[in-house]
């Protein structure tokens, strides 16, 4: 082979290794190409997935600090009713002395020692007696209450128009004036309405003991949903109104005794039902002790009154709780240790069939034998009959 058949060769093969070359690089730029689609295709998806939110806390639900709230005392105080203006005297004692005089008459000299005009109803015609000690006289401040005093008990009501005092048969139930209880002790008006806010009892309550007492001359009316009571009297009668109020309206969760007893081995109902028998058993109808059975959390509550004591309620719910003697089904658990479950199951039960065969088949001769005893002529009365062992269950 010449040179130029040599160069020729070596410039194919040349020439075929460099293709060869370009193909396998193209095979691999192509089979790179999906592995690069895929993760610019991830990479995007990542960057468009949003980052997961932090969890948020649980809120609890806004209360309207308006709803919950304690409630407010009503501050009522004292509205006076409108009185005269007292003269100025040098000598502040006033005496009086009159018998079975015209009240119309006795209004008249009084509004003259007070200095205010008057308008008398000519209708009114009731007569008075009053008669003042000489060692103690009447002081002027004290003119007015009487004349309000007079006017009550004769039906009169007294109204203001300017500076003209009007006295005239009417009997009006609207009040001379407003206190609350601090306020009563400077009431000067002889009929007087307290305002009384009630805070452990009823109006209902409150009404039934004070109405019979009030009647005739006092009242007793409602004052709104607010459990507010309007008492109508005198100041002296409504002094005493308040000190039986302060017995009554009293804290009933204080002025008690309470007990809850916990129950272990009974049923709540059971035992405060046994107990209230007990109770009416000792007491009667109506015992002092009240009793309730609290079945959710198996208690009984006992009420009684202050100082009275539990000793023996609590004696009597220890023997009412105690454990039961009773022979009851019970269901007890053992874990075997040496032996298969089910194989100390079977062995048992057999056991324990056998011997309740075994206490029938004995009864059952014992009633045999009963039925099958002898008369004195030697007769036998019944037969007997044989017993079978029951094979134990399997």
């Amino acid at each position: 082979m010449n040179l130029a058949n040599k160069n020729k060769l070596a410039i194919a093969i040349v020439g075929a290794l460099l293709s060869s070359c370009a193909s396998l690089s193209q095979q691999q730029d192509a089979a790179a190409a999906p592995s690069a689609i895929v993760a610019a295709v991830r990479s995007a998806a990542a960057a468009a997935t949003p980052a997961p939110l932090p969890a948020a806390e649980p809120v609890a639900p806004a209360v309207d600090s308006g709803i919950n709230r304690e409630g407010r005392v009503l501050q009522l105080g004292r509205v006076p009713e409108a009185a005269p203006p007292l003269p100025e005297v040098s000598n502040d004692s006033v005496e009086l002395n009159y018998e079975q005089e015209d009240l119309r008459r006795v209004i008249e000299q009084l509004a003259n020692v007070l200095g205010i005009s008057v308008v008398i109803d000519p209708t009114i015609d009731s007569k008075v007696s009053l008669r003042t000690s000489p060692a103690s006289p009447m002081r002027y401040a004290d003119i007015w209450p009487l004349l309000r005093l007079l006017a009550r008990n004769a039906g009169v009501t007294i109204e203001q128009a300017g500076a003209v005092w009007e006295f005239k048969r009417d009997a009006s139930a609207v009040p001379v004036e407003l206190v609350s209880p601090d306020a009563l002790a400077g009431s000067t008006a002889s009929t007087v309405l307290q305002v009384t806010p009630l805070t452990h009892i009823s109006v209902e309550a409150a009404e039934t003991v004070l109405v019979p007492l009030l009647q005739p001359e006092g009242s007793v009316i409602r004052l709104g949903p607010a459990n507010l009571l309007g008492i109508s009297g005198t100041p002296g009668q409504l002094q005493r109104v308040n000190e039986l109020l302060a017995v009554l309206d009293d804290d009933p969760f204080q002025n008690q005794g309470i007990q809850l007893y916990e129950l272990v081995n009974s049923r709540a109902a059971d035992v405060a039902e046994e107990l209230a028998k007990v109770l009416t058993l000792i007491e009667g109808e109506q015992p002092a002790y009240q009793v309730l059975g609290l079945d959710r959390i198996n208690a009984v509550l006992v009420i009684a009154p202050a100082a009275r004591g539990f000793e023996e309620i609590t004696r009597w719910v220890r023997i009412l709780d105690a454990e039961s003697q009773e022979q009851v089904e019970q269901l007890f658990v053992y874990r075997v240790k040496n032996l298969k479950a089910l194989t100390l199951a079977e062995t048992l039960t057999k056991v324990f069939v056998t011997e309740e065969d075994e206490d029938a088949q004995a009864l059952a001769r014992d009633e045999q034998n009963a039925a099958g005893a002898t008369l004195p002529f030697g007769q036998s009365i019944g037969r007997k009959r044989s017993s079978v062992l029951k094979p134990p269950l399997p």
